[in-house]
């Protein structure tokens, strides 16, 4: 596990998917059953924007771009006074059997603008976020060592479509990569870390660890590591006995303060035992020792006051909408960082 990516040994999903395009009613032929008839589907790549994939005819719709109005009028909030638009997505994909007795999760890089997800007939889920992955729990869904059929439906028009406004093109689609992988049963779910204090010679800092399917006596250790590795890592630890959340403290001498000009970053590594020691789950993530806060008026970081620049920056490409390349955002990364924007 890792913060933002699948963990190693996910499977990508990324690639041709069966599709299909609709307007109006709703089919309502059970597309995502494994046994339904998709003979009337084409084909599309994913991640992708549709209607960039229609061809010359537009079979697929069309983007829409705006200003600072929205291509419907306000008055008719919180409906949306176009047409349903919808992409029907299907792809099949073989459940390695290693994966048995482990949790197995469907990770949906970005949908825009409103999913529902079905893994081999069952749905599993919905989301409403354009711009975030969202992850369902399809474990009790899947076989291990067989084929298992992942169905989406993406519609263009949602809740989030009256937040997503402001000089930017319209456009839906499986936006992000997609991914099946697996956990431990017993695992780490998530990391928090945070920095309390800031003193001259010493930050007091945490690590809050939520913990899934524990079952028994555990061990929890943390170890704060600067990248250069120029000084040593700071250790500690906690003994747990079920789920929830443990709080680990961590003080640190002499910390190399995260700030604009000055991003020193530490690796964040946190390790689930057993009561003989034997590793559960594991996870790494790069951290910053900072404190922000609001003082008089006055934005500060690591308390000295800092005025903000900076430029908003679409995802968005000629050709593929908003699937990002990372050739992309390596050759953007210079412009934003020039001179011109700072």
């Amino acid at each position: 596990m890792s913060a933002l990516r699948p963990p190693a040994g996910a499977i990508c999903l990324d690639g041709t998917w069966s599709f299909r395009y609709w307007t109006g009613d709703d089919p309502g032929d059970h597309f995502w059953l494994p046994t339904a008839d998709r003979s009337s589907f084409t084909t599309i790549d994913v991640p992708g924007s549709w209607m960039l994939q229609g061809g010359t005819d537009h079979r697929f719709g069309i983007p829409i771009y705006t200003n600072v109005q929205y291509p419907f009028p306000v008055a008719d909030y919180p409906h949306v006074p176009l047409a349903d638009e919808a992409g029907d997505h299907v792809t099949e994909v073989l459940v390695p059997e290693e994966w048995l007795d482990r949790r197995i999760v469907l990770r949906i890089g970005a949908a825009e603008s409103w999913c529902a997800v079905w893994v081999d007939g069952h749905e599993v889920g919905t989301s409403t976020d354009s711009r975030l992955p969202v992850e369902f729990d399809v474990t009790d869904v899947v076989t291990p060592g067989a084929a298992t059929t992942i169905a989406i439906r993406v519609q263009r028009w949602g809740a989030a479509t009256w937040v997503e406004d402001q000089d930017m093109w319209w456009m839906a689609g499986l936006h992000r990569s997609i991914h099946l992988y697996s956990t431990p049963t017993e695992r780490i779910a998530d990391v928090a870390f945070e920095t309390l204090a800031v003193g001259d010679d010493e930050a007091a800092t945490e690590a809050r660890i939520d913990l899934a399917g524990v079952a028994g006596v555990r061990r929890v250790d943390v170890a704060l590591t600067p990248l250069d590795e120029a000084s040593p890592s700071v250790v500690a630890g906690a003994d747990v006995s079920g789920d929830g959340v443990v709080t680990v403290p961590l003080a640190v001498s002499e910390p190399r303060l995260w700030s604009a000009e000055t991003p020193d970053r530490y690796r964040l590594g946190v390790t689930l035992s057993d009561a003989a020691g034997a590793r559960l789950d594991h996870c790494e993530l790069l951290v910053g020792i900072r404190t922000v806060e609001v003082a008089n008026g006055c934005l500060l970081v690591n308390g000295r006051p800092v005025t903000l620049f900076g430029v908003n920056r679409h995802e968005h490409d000629g050709q593929t909408g908003r699937w990002q390349t990372d050739a992309l955002l390596e050759a953007d990364s210079p412009r934003t960082t020039s001179p011109a924007v700072r």
